[in-house]
Protein backbone atom coordinates (compact mmCIF):
# COMPACT_ATOMS: atom_id res chain seq x y z
CA UNK A 1 0.00 0.00 0.00
CA UNK A 2 1.34 3.38 -1.08
CA UNK A 3 0.86 6.47 1.02
CA UNK A 4 0.16 9.75 -0.73
CA UNK A 5 0.38 13.26 0.56
CA UNK A 6 -3.11 14.73 0.66
CA UNK A 7 -2.81 18.08 2.51
CA UNK A 8 -0.05 20.19 4.13
CA UNK A 9 -0.18 23.37 6.16
CA UNK A 10 3.06 25.29 6.98
CA UNK A 11 3.71 26.21 10.54
CA UNK A 12 4.45 29.91 10.87
CA UNK A 13 5.73 31.46 14.07
CA UNK A 14 6.38 35.17 14.65
CA UNK A 15 8.86 36.36 17.25
CA UNK A 16 8.53 39.95 18.39
CA UNK A 17 10.80 42.14 20.46
CA UNK A 18 10.13 45.46 22.10
CA UNK A 19 11.77 48.75 21.10
CA UNK A 20 14.04 48.69 24.14
CA UNK A 21 15.48 45.24 23.59
CA UNK A 22 18.94 44.17 22.47
CA UNK A 23 17.59 42.50 19.33
CA UNK A 24 15.93 45.72 18.14
CA UNK A 25 19.08 47.74 18.89
CA UNK A 26 21.24 45.23 16.95
CA UNK A 27 18.88 45.37 13.97
CA UNK A 28 18.84 49.19 13.98
CA UNK A 29 22.65 49.45 14.15
CA UNK A 30 23.01 46.87 11.35
CA UNK A 31 20.68 48.83 9.07
CA UNK A 32 22.45 52.13 9.80
CA UNK A 33 25.90 50.64 9.14
CA UNK A 34 24.65 49.10 5.90
CA UNK A 35 23.40 52.48 4.67
CA UNK A 36 25.96 54.93 6.12
CA UNK A 37 29.24 52.99 5.70
CA UNK A 38 29.28 53.13 1.85
CA UNK A 39 28.45 56.84 1.96
CA UNK A 40 31.35 57.54 4.33
CA UNK A 41 33.75 55.50 2.20
CA UNK A 42 32.65 57.36 -0.94
CA UNK A 43 33.10 60.73 0.79
CA UNK A 44 36.57 59.92 2.14
CA UNK A 45 37.88 58.57 -1.17
CA UNK A 46 36.34 61.41 -3.23
CA UNK A 47 34.23 58.95 -5.20
CA UNK A 48 34.20 55.35 -6.29
CA UNK A 49 36.69 54.14 -8.85
CA UNK A 50 38.10 57.44 -10.09
CA UNK A 51 40.21 57.11 -13.21
CA UNK A 52 41.41 60.72 -13.21
CA UNK A 53 40.85 63.64 -10.92
CA UNK A 54 41.85 67.28 -11.07
CA UNK A 55 42.14 69.66 -8.17
CA UNK A 56 43.82 72.99 -7.56
CA UNK A 57 45.86 73.97 -4.55
CA UNK A 58 48.18 76.84 -3.78
CA UNK A 59 51.44 75.27 -2.64
CA UNK A 60 53.37 76.43 0.38
CA UNK A 61 56.67 77.64 -1.06
CA UNK A 62 59.38 78.62 1.40
CA UNK A 63 62.78 80.09 0.67
CA UNK A 64 65.52 77.96 2.28
CA UNK A 65 68.10 80.82 2.32
CA UNK A 66 70.56 78.75 0.32
CA UNK A 67 72.14 80.38 -2.73
CA UNK A 68 74.77 80.05 -5.41
CA UNK A 69 75.98 83.07 -7.41
CA UNK A 70 78.41 82.86 -10.32
CA UNK A 71 79.58 86.09 -11.97
CA UNK A 72 81.36 85.64 -15.28
CA UNK A 73 83.72 88.32 -16.48
CA UNK A 74 84.54 89.24 -20.06
CA UNK A 75 87.88 87.41 -19.83
CA UNK A 76 87.96 83.72 -20.78
CA UNK A 77 87.65 81.33 -17.75
CA UNK A 78 87.51 84.21 -15.28
CA UNK A 79 84.65 84.27 -12.78
CA UNK A 80 83.66 85.15 -9.22
CA UNK A 81 81.66 82.78 -7.06
CA UNK A 82 79.89 82.71 -3.74
CA UNK A 83 77.43 80.22 -2.26
CA UNK A 84 75.87 79.36 1.06
CA UNK A 85 77.45 75.90 0.74
CA UNK A 86 80.71 76.05 2.71
CA UNK A 87 82.23 73.07 0.91
CA UNK A 88 81.89 74.77 -2.46
CA UNK A 89 83.28 78.03 -1.09
CA UNK A 90 86.37 76.26 0.24
CA UNK A 91 86.93 74.53 -3.12
CA UNK A 92 86.66 77.82 -5.02
CA UNK A 93 88.53 80.05 -2.55
CA UNK A 94 90.61 81.71 -5.29
CA UNK A 95 87.44 82.94 -7.06
CA UNK A 96 85.47 83.74 -3.90
CA UNK A 97 83.76 87.13 -3.48
CA UNK A 98 81.49 87.49 -0.47
CA UNK A 99 78.34 89.53 -1.23
CA UNK A 100 75.97 91.55 0.89
CA UNK A 101 72.55 89.83 0.69
CA UNK A 102 69.22 91.22 1.85
CA UNK A 103 66.21 88.94 1.42
CA UNK A 104 62.64 88.91 2.69
CA UNK A 105 59.47 86.96 1.93
CA UNK A 106 56.32 89.02 1.38
CA UNK A 107 52.76 87.79 1.99
CA UNK A 108 50.54 90.08 -0.10
CA UNK A 109 47.12 88.58 0.63
CA UNK A 110 47.84 87.67 4.28
CA UNK A 111 46.96 83.99 3.92
CA UNK A 112 50.07 82.78 5.75
CA UNK A 113 51.81 81.70 2.53
CA UNK A 114 54.57 83.93 1.12
CA UNK A 115 53.73 85.31 -2.32
CA UNK A 116 56.90 87.20 -3.26
CA UNK A 117 60.60 87.10 -2.51
CA UNK A 118 62.55 90.35 -2.36
CA UNK A 119 66.26 89.64 -2.87
CA UNK A 120 69.03 92.26 -3.09
CA UNK A 121 72.58 91.09 -3.72
CA UNK A 122 75.64 93.34 -3.84
CA UNK A 123 79.12 92.04 -4.74
CA UNK A 124 82.32 93.93 -3.95
CA UNK A 125 84.00 94.48 -7.32
CA UNK A 126 87.08 96.33 -8.47
CA UNK A 127 86.61 99.21 -10.92
CA UNK A 128 88.32 97.24 -13.67
CA UNK A 129 86.07 94.14 -13.24
CA UNK A 130 83.57 93.87 -16.09
CA UNK A 131 80.77 91.39 -15.43
CA UNK A 132 79.54 89.64 -18.58
CA UNK A 133 76.82 87.41 -17.10
CA UNK A 134 75.34 86.34 -13.77
CA UNK A 135 74.15 82.82 -12.96
CA UNK A 136 72.22 82.41 -9.73
CA UNK A 137 70.53 79.45 -8.10
CA UNK A 138 68.14 79.57 -5.16
CA UNK A 139 66.81 76.64 -3.11
CA UNK A 140 63.11 76.54 -2.24
CA UNK A 141 60.96 74.14 -0.22
CA UNK A 142 57.71 73.18 -2.00
CA UNK A 143 54.80 71.54 -0.16
CA UNK A 144 51.26 70.41 -0.99
CA UNK A 145 48.98 69.66 1.94
CA UNK A 146 45.28 69.22 1.16
CA UNK A 147 44.65 66.24 -1.19
CA UNK A 148 48.10 64.70 -1.40
CA UNK A 149 50.95 65.07 1.05
CA UNK A 150 53.92 66.14 -1.05
CA UNK A 151 57.13 67.92 -0.08
CA UNK A 152 60.29 68.54 -2.05
CA UNK A 153 63.17 70.94 -2.38
CA UNK A 154 63.68 72.58 -5.73
CA UNK A 155 66.46 74.62 -7.29
CA UNK A 156 65.53 77.71 -9.30
CA UNK A 157 67.93 79.18 -11.81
Amino acid sequence: MTLSHVYARPLKENFRAGLCSGAFLFQLISILITIIAPLLIAYQSQGFWLKTSVYREQPLVGFKYRYLFLLRTDQHDSYFLWSSFTGLNSLESSHLRIPLIDSSEIDLNRDGKPDQLALKVGFPLNPDDAIHSVIWMLVFDYELQSHSRFQMQTLIN
